[in-house]
């Protein structure tokens, strides 16, 4: 039914994205909270805001990989299934030309 098994997760890579993903949601709710506030400072400080939880939850994130990393040879792994995409369907036949009438 699966055809691949998780064992290892690469912790930069979930670092990276983790980061990516909080810097982006938590900048923009901190710039959304300066502009509310109407302040340059509040801004500025919610760009900070975006970098703080991006940093935040990128460590979270590379110890949940890590400590994955750690228990997956006695838990098995996570089951995986892909399948391949479907073939795209073909394209529509041109319609036959038009000619004038009359």
């Amino acid at each position: 039914m699966y055809n691949y098994m998780l064992t290892r997760v690469s912790c930069a890579a979930v670092f990276r994205t983790a980061f990516a993903a909080g810097t982006c949601v938590g900048g923009a709710c901190g710039v959304v909270l300066g502009l509310v506030e109407r302040s340059a400072v509040g801004i500025f400080g919610g760009a900070f805001l975006g970098l703080a939880v991006g940093l935040l939850l990128g460590a979270f994130a590379l110890a949940c990989a890590a400590v994955f990393n750690l228990l997956v040879p006695y838990l098995g792994g996570i089951a995986v299934r892909l399948d391949p995409a479907p073939a795209a369907p073909p394209a529509p036949a041109e319609p036959p030309e038009r000619r004038p009438a009359g």
